[in-house]
């Protein structure tokens, strides 16, 4: 049948090789990592489990096209638990508390409880929430792939949403936001997504979770990436960790070998790479970078990315009466490289008993960060001892604010890990520390990578850069893609479960 080399151990390699495999071919996968997962990781500190990615995953409802894909790769069983959050966030401000319900009515209710003079626009609010419930991440062939009537019946299920997309794909988040007069209204439209995503990013995101689809599978990160390995393995495929690729080496238009920064060159007969898309583009060699790419490296400040700083903190108290996800004005801004913060992230993993030791909770505390932020961490790196102190100077600022903000919670905090934008870089590849792709802002419209890199025939890319705005749902479906296109470019049988 043939072989299939995999570059790239995260979600995207993993479904890659699944596919692959299913498919009838060899498969072996490289990942610079000691382990796979990419980006989809957790680790231990001090006692804790740190989960760094999975607060909630799109693909939960079994009615939804993503949610096949992550049951062929093993990543949800029917013996995993599904845990639904009755609030995807809480909003603390100025004495008051709104609570994103995944219960539409009950959101509407207590919305123009808290602002009765806006409630025109929170019932149109409610209203594009519940069109978008039936949205879906495509998921069953790449554009290209699809006839006109899987066009058909994707557009069926997406119609509801077609009036309100072409009025607010446009719209940034801070103009919508001053159609409330409502300022914890305001905070709740604006404090999970950085204020360049167009409007539909929060309508789509919260009706995601409000409609099931976005819940969590019980053992978080770990889990999901562990089962993908073991599907993985279980078909036959195999794994080489600890490597590290460092050339593509291409000849007459094919791709010939991968060499390593171990000095090992292996051969391939059909590569795909799941990697970073900078990191993908070093391997092959930027004179093969498209327009595509190109105008996104270049424009950085018209296709942003972003990143996260963040605390992970131990808690002497089970936070039993925290919401599993908060956010709060601070009452003095954090500075990080002469960027003000007001508000602060707090993600409780109190339903998730094992990632604590008995008798203590686990809390990651968040702010986010831009680009710049990250060109500043990349320079302070430089010094470790500099770079160590200074994390360590924004973290304690950040706790000392919770537990102003918490007041039973003070004396009971214990730092246990520190992670900047920069540690997604480090040992994950991760452009500007980005844990997902391009933003699709109101100036940019939502498009996805032909998945090719013209000049290489035998060559595959998947990876959650190629369908932005990225994330687990897109890194999954990449992978599958990936695969799809190899088969039809080989004439292939393409076998799913």
């Amino acid at each position: 049948m043939g072989k299939v080399t995999i570059i790239g151990g995260g979600i995207s390699g993993l479904a890659s090789g699944i596919y692959a495999l299913l498919s009838g071919f060899e498969c072996e996968l490289y990942e610079r990592h000691t382990i796979t997962g990419g980006q989809c990781t957790a680790w231990t500190r001090k006692g804790y489990h740190i989960d760094n990615c999975v607060h909630w995953m799109t693909g939960t409802l079994p009615s939804k096209e993503v949610h096949k894909v992550w049951r062929d790769v093993g990543a949800i069983t029917d013996d995993v638990e599904i845990i639904q959050h009755k609030s995807f966030m809480q909003v603390e401000q100025d004495g008051k508390t709104l609570n994103v319900w995944n219960d539409l009515k009950k959101l509407q209710t207590d919305m123009i409880a808290i602002s009765p003079e806006d409630k025109k626009e929170i019932r149109h609010f409610i209203k594009m929430l519940k069109a978008f419930c039936s949205m879906e991440v495509p998921a069953i062939k790449p554009p290209e792939q699809q006839k006109f009537m899987d066009k058909m019946r994707l557009l069926a299920k997406i119609f509801p949403v077609i009036p309100h997309a072409a009025k607010y794909n446009k719209v940034p988040l801070t103009e919508y936001v001053k159609r409330f007069k409502s300022d914890i209204i305001r905070t709740m439209i604006l404090s999970y997504l950085p204020d360049d995503f167009n409007t539909i990013g929060i309508v789509y995101m919260y009706s995601t979770f409000i409609s099931g689809n976005g819940a969590v599978p019980r053992g978080g990160s770990l889990g999901i990436a562990k089962r993908m390995e073991e599907r993985f393995v279980s078909l036959g495929g195999k794994i080489h960790t600890g490597y590290e690729a460092t050339k593509i080496n291409i000849d007459n238009g094919k791709a010939k070998s991968v060499s390593f920064k171990n000095g090992e060159t292996i051969d391939c007969e059909n590569i795909i790479v799941a990697t970073d898309t900078e990191v993908t583009y070093k391997l092959v060699g930027k004179s093969y970078m498209d327009d595509y790419f190109t105008s996104r490296y270049s424009l950085p400040q018209k296709h942003p990315v972003f990143s996260s700083f963040n605390v992970y903190v131990g808690v002497d108290d089970s936070c039993k009466n925290m919401a599993n996800m908060s956010i709060f004005k601070c009452n003095k801004p954090i500075d990080v490289f002469g960027n003000k913060y007001e508000k602060i992230v707090v993600n409780n993993y109190n339903y998730e008993p094992s990632y604590s030791p008995e008798g203590k909770n686990l809390l990651q505390l968040m702010i986010l960060q831009t680009k710049n932020e990250f060109d500043e961490w990349e320079k302070l790196h430089i010094d470790t001892s500099t770079y160590r102190a200074e994390k360590e100077r924004i973290a304690n600022e950040i706790v000392a604010q919770v537990e102003d903000h918490y007041p039973n919670l003070k004396g009971k905090l214990t730092v246990v890990e520190i992670v900047t934008p920069y540690s997604f870089h480090r040992f994950c590849g991760a452009h500007k520390g980005a844990y997902m792709s391009f933003i699709t802002t109101s100036e940019t419209p939502r498009e996805t990578h032909c998945g090719r890199i013209a000049g290489i025939d035998n060559l595959y890319m998947a990876g959650q850069w190629i369908i932005p705005p990225g994330g687990l749902p897109n890194a999954v479906v990449a992978g599958k893609f990936a695969v799809q296109r190899l088969c039809h470019n080989t004439g292939t049988k393409f076998i799913e479960p």
